[in-house]
């Protein structure tokens, strides 16, 4: 790179600051670009590099739009099923619900039953017991 041109600086004054010891040079006799960015300030060629640091604000600010769109989408997803989810769930505790009701309401409904049979059991064990021809048989 010629330190002239990107620091629009004559080669003279180069010289002059290399004499004065402003500027110093590397062992291999080159001046370094720190150097010359210490005494002159930044080169000419880092307006164009704002340009480029310009650009790739755009091109975060766009990445950060799409990745907030695409999260916006997610959470939507996310809801969809949470309340499809809920849905579900509501409609198998009503269903629970109706078989717990089956099942206590047949349970009433047997309880009469059982109580008839023991009647029936108690009437023909009574019969047997007072029937003499039910002993008879029994003998053999």
């Amino acid at each position: 790179m010629d330190a002239s041109k990107a620091f629009k600086k004559s080669r003279t004054t180069i010289y002059e600051a290399l004499k004065n010891g402003e500027l110093s040079r590397d062992h291999d006799g080159l001046i370094d670009l720190s150097e010359l960015i210490r005494v002159y300030g930044n080169p000419v060629g880092v307006q164009s590099s704002t340009r480029t640091e310009q650009v790739q604000k755009d091109v975060q600010v766009h990445v950060q739009s799409e990745v907030e769109s695409v999260l916006k989408d997610q959470i939507s997803l996310l809801k969809n099923q949470l309340d499809l989810a809920n849905q579900r769930e509501k409609s198998l505790m009503q269903h629970i619900e109706d078989l717990t009701h089956r099942i206590e309401f047949k349970g009433t409904l047997e309880q009469p039953k059982q109580e008839n049979i023991n009647k029936l059991n108690e009437s023909t064990n009574s019969n047997i017991a007072t029937d003499p021809s039910a002993t008879d048989r029994v003998k053999l």
